[in-house]
């Protein structure tokens, strides 16, 4: 243990056991952290760069002096905004109530101890916030301090803090390319997109293309509203990014010492937010599947009508062979099936979890 400390003090203090209130969780995140392979650590990281417990502690506990009365509240807003593009259709995947239902419940989970209420769309003018024409796309962008600005003008008084959800594409500053999302503690307002490099000829049923990144971009986006830093500690959703793959590839959830800073605003039950989460997830992949399979219907009939008009009287010409490796390069290369993927396995990851804290818990209560 003295060389634990020394190598790695401050995930040492921002994870030593405690036997108080909450210690059998602070107990866990501690193990998984120094021995167990759920988590990957990053080495190498700048030292000045890195957020303690301690200090993040110290940051929070500032801010609540400061915002008793909000810090104090218990209900997230998701706002979703629409802006009408000429060429784009994006606007319709902010409307998709099944999208938003599944925000809204992911969102419930991942915060668990949150109520999560969706707002009335509202739709957005360009003479509303500044904004600019990107360069290379050519597209509208709206600054995004601009909409944070906005949507704390209307801040219901019993938020804990307000997401804004947004088919536009975001720009934080002007010597910036772009940004997904964008919020602030202090204010308790964010806003993200999902509006970057989307496809132009995108409809209502095609988010389970999207859902992956509103999920990882929300959850980022929110956890900056409980004052966590990016993190340098482990792989993990709060790790910076400075594109969508990169954003796209870290996982979904927290590591020990982000999870711990989150434990302590919100006190939940580890083992249970993370069964939650595994629900959530398999009703998104349910979702998912159910989708793929009214689309294959759909192709299937549009196919079948196809072949019946051009060669009505001919049975033989509708059997058709395709050789496997063309499927399966169909399916690799389909953005909702890598969507499945990712999720199937963060469902894998979670069962992991829990069955690491249900055999921590058995030697925990065993020795305590």
């Amino acid at each position: 243990m003295d060389d634990l400390r020394k190598a790695n003090k401050h995930l040492f203090d921002a994870l030593k056991p405690a036997k108080r209130k909450h210690g059998e969780d602070k107990q866990w995140m501690f193990h998984i952290a120094t021995d167990s392979d759920l988590f990957v650590p990053i080495h190498g990281a700048n030292r000045l760069a890195l957020q303690s417990y301690t200090q993040w502690r110290g940051f929070y506990q500032l801010q609540k002096l400061k915002y008793r009365t909000r810090l104090r509240q218990r209900t997230i807003y998701l706002q979703p905004l629409v802006y009408q593009y000429q060429t784009n259709r994006s606007h319709t995947l902010v409307n998709s109530q099944e999208l938003l239902r599944l925000l809204a419940d992911f969102c419930s989970a991942f915060f668990l101890g949150m109520n999560v209420v969706v707002s009335d769309l509202v739709e957005v003018q360009q003479k509303d916030f500044t904004s600019r024409v990107h360069a290379r796309t050519n597209r509208l962008q709206f600054l995004a301090t601009d909409i944070q600005s906005s949507v704390e003008r209307t801040q219901p008084r019993d938020a804990y803090c307000v997401a804004a959800i947004t088919n536009a594409d975001l720009y934080p500053s002007p010597e910036w390319n772009f940004v997904l999302g964008h919020a602030s503690l202090t204010t308790g307002c964010g806003v993200f997109s999902f509006g970057r490099e989307i496809d132009d000829n995108v409809v209502q049923s095609d988010w389970p293309k999207y859902v992956w990144r509103l999920f990882k971009v929300m959850t980022h986006e929110m956890c900056h509203m409980f004052g966590l830093q990016h993190c340098y500690y482990f792989v993990c959703a709060m790790n910076e990014s400075s594109s969508i793959a990169e954003a796209e590839q870290q996982p979904l959830f927290l590591c020990p010492v982000c999870l711990r800073k989150l434990h302590k605003v919100l006190k939940f039950d580890v083992a249970k937010r993370y069964q939650l989460l595994h629900d959530k997830i398999s009703d998104v992949v349910s979702v998912i599947k159910l989708h793929e399979a009214q689309e294959k219907l759909g192709t299937d009939r549009t196919e079948d009508s196809l072949r019946n008009q051009q060669q009505p009287c001919s049975i033989s010409s509708s059997l058709k062979e395709v050789p496997l490796e063309h499927i399966n390069s169909e399916i690799t290369t389909n953005p909702t099936t890598t969507q499945e993927n990712k999720f199937n396995n963060s469902l894998q990851w979670l069962t992991q979890c829990v069955q690491s804290i249900n055999t921590f818990t058995d030697k925990y209560t065993h020795h305590t």
